[in-house]
């Protein structure tokens, strides 16, 4: 990682650190579906929807890279150093061959399975995974093109598949901001950082404190 350090830093003691924001991401993406008297109602637009599709998945890729630093940091000196800070480095920055969702996430959970198998590729999990990043790409980099409203983007159709929302007249932003696909969103994120903490448990510093840990185990606030 290249760093710099800001003017009003300089001279001072320096602490190794990071922040966690994977906790973060969750509790906000739960916060924007559901409204304080725990209803539903304006909270459903396109701009609210989205946003929680992509603090999950934001969630779940940060958990991930915070597992990998701790995993990194605590190798220092051991066995483990010697045989994985290379993997470890190049997936905490998604270098090559890692720079891609699919092998990053194949990679991420094989490094913390001490079978050395990781996630099944042909499983629900990897697969809902894999759409959910395509839905991501396609609205967080939405591509504003003047097409019929019965051509939806073929990147969004395995999400749409998979989270089966009601069935309108729309166009794909209208048919696929609804709740249902956030509940989608929701429930692959969760599943998934379910499969993966299986694995990386043993390794993981707070591997005691599983209720403040697995924040996915949390019931969202009404």
């Amino acid at each position: 990682m290249r760093v710099f350090t800001p003017s009003h830093l300089r001279n001072q003691q320096p602490i190794e650190s990071f922040s966690l924001v994977s906790d973060g991401y969750w509790k906000f993406a739960e916060q924007i579906v559901i409204n304080p008297n725990g209803s539903t109602g304006n909270s459903h637009t396109p701009a609210a929807i989205f946003t929680s599709i992509w603090l999950y998945l934001a969630a779940f890729e940060a958990f991930i890279q915070e597992t990998i630093a701790y995993a990194r940091s605590t190798a220092v000196g051991t066995k483990l150093s010697t045989e994985s800070t290379a993997k470890f480095e190049a997936l905490a920055s998604a270098r090559r061959p890692y720079n891609e969702f699919k092998p990053w996430v194949r990679e991420a959970y094989r490094a913390f399975d001490k079978s050395g198998v990781g996630i099944d590729t042909d499983s629900t999990i990897y697969q809902n995974l894999v759409a959910l990043k395509e839905l991501r790409n396609a609205t967080i980099h939405y591509n504003a093109n003047m097409i019929r409203r019965d051509h939806w983007p073929l990147a969004v159709q395995e999400a749409f598949r998979r989270a089966a929302p009601p069935q309108f007249r729309s166009s794909w932003v209208g048919g696929l901001s609804r709740p249902e696909v956030s509940s989608w969103a929701r429930d692959t994120a969760r599943i998934a950082l379910e499969e993966f903490w299986s694995l990386a448990k043993p390794t993981h510093p707070f591997r005691h404190d599983e209720t403040e840990t697995a924040f996915w185990r949390k019931k969202p606030a009404a």
